[in-house]
């Protein structure tokens, strides 16, 4: 993005009128942005593109010397609005945040981990290792998304052999 910005400024700049609009920045993101991401410009900048994440369990399992197995079932959608508001569903094959929270020794929230995963399902299952006690997980936990519900993105952990 910064090289692009930067190639947008170069072109643009001290120039008189007609100026530029975002279709010129868009170019300029379009050159700088690898092929296999290219689909994120078409969700953020040229459609109305929603996800539904979904934290659906979420269990740890205390494997010894402060190490710890966090399992996470999550469910995803990727909506796509047209401009009357009708939506449909669309195939989801993007990278999503997958985030471990642990606590700090102030006694607040701190990510243990935070990894894009390629999503390409509804249903997935997570296996991550951490080195501290997981108190919460999530898909997409920083809300870089625009999610329908993003309230349910993150769940508290329950150590497995606690689960009812």
């Amino acid at each position: 993005m910064n090289a692009a910005f930067r190639r947008y400024n170069e072109e643009w700049r001290f120039k008189e009128a007609p100026y530029p609009t975002t279709a010129e920045l868009l170019k300029h993101i379009r050159q700088a942005t690898p092929d296999s991401l290219k689909y994120i410009i078409e969700d953020m900048f040229e459609t109305i593109t929603l996800f539904e994440n979904k934290a659906e369990t979420a269990e740890y399992e205390d494997l010894g010397k402060d190490e710890f197995l966090v399992t996470l079932k999550v469910s995803a959608e990727k909506i796509r609005a047209d401009s009357t508001g009708a939506e449909t569903n669309i195939p989801i094959n993007d990278w999503i945040d997958v985030g471990v929270y642990g606590k700090s020794k102030a006694g607040k929230d701190s990510l243990l981990y935070l990894k894009k995963h390629k999503i390409t399902q509804k249903d997935n299952e997570f296996k991550i290792k951490v080195k501290s006690k997981p108190r919460k997980v999530g898909i997409d936990p920083l809300h870089k998304l625009i999610d329908r519900h993003s309230d349910d993105n993150t769940k508290g952990t329950l150590k497995k052999e606690d689960k009812v």
